[in-house]
């Protein structure tokens, strides 16, 4: 694109604006399918809100993260699988540690809660634990305080 005349800036808004769009649609499929065909009660009973926020800043981690993976690498195609790949990666490292090495009530250490994919896998913790427990699924980011 870069040889056709495109300039730069325009190239990285393009393509975080298309990524995250991909992952705001995966994410809407996601819920809808969990919420009215499977009936699951981790979306069903936990607030919309607060999962579509938590949503929303997945995607943004995401696509942020492929994004700056892309610097290091020439070829942005190879960029954008290993970007995915690290994220996916990033994911199955982070529930590891949120379920196996920090369980609740532990916290999270700050050093850990920097790198987002791990901060995001410690709010889908919390957010499951509370549906999974006797207590109920959280209604409102009040909620999420105590």
């Amino acid at each position: 694109m870069k040889m056709n005349g495109l300039n730069m800036k325009y190239y990285w808004i393009n393509f975080f604006a298309v990524s995250f769009l991909m992952s705001l649609f995966t994410s809407l499929v996601m819920y809808l399918v969990a919420v009215y065909i499977i009936d699951i009660i981790f979306f069903s009973q936990t607030s919309a809100f607060v999962i579509w926020v938590m949503f929303i800043v997945w995607a943004i981690a995401q696509t942020s993260m492929t994004t700056f993976v892309q610097v290091f690498i020439d070829n942005s195609k190879t960029a954008t699988i290993v970007g995915y790949i690290l994220s996916i990666f990033s994911t199955l490292i982070g529930i590891a540690i949120s379920t196996v090495i920090f369980p609740y009530p532990f916290t999270l250490p700050i050093l850990l809660m920097i790198y987002p994919p791990f901060a995001l896998n410690r709010i889908v913790y919390h957010l499951g634990l509370a549906c999974a427990d006797s207590r109920e699924c959280y209604k409102s980011f009040i909620d999420l305080d105590g």
